[in-house]
């Protein structure tokens, strides 16, 4: 019987463990995440601009 409980307590652990290192991961990337540098729009709009103009004006229709 103390075999049996000693063998649940460290399946328990275990899982505890796991679980606890695994949504700690997740928040840790979700942070890293957030510091990354704002998109740069107006480089954005001006790759639009001329990406539009180039698919209209040089890529003949299917």
């Amino acid at each position: 019987m103390r075999f049996s409980t000693r063998n649940l307590l460290l399946v328990s652990l275990g899982l505890i463990l796991g679980v606890s290192l695994t949504i700690g991961q997740g928040v840790l990337a979700e942070r890293e995440e957030s510091r990354q540098a704002p998109l740069p729009l107006d480089e954005l709009r001006t790759f639009t601009e001329v990406f539009g103009k180039i698919k209209s004006d040089y890529v003949e229709p299917t």
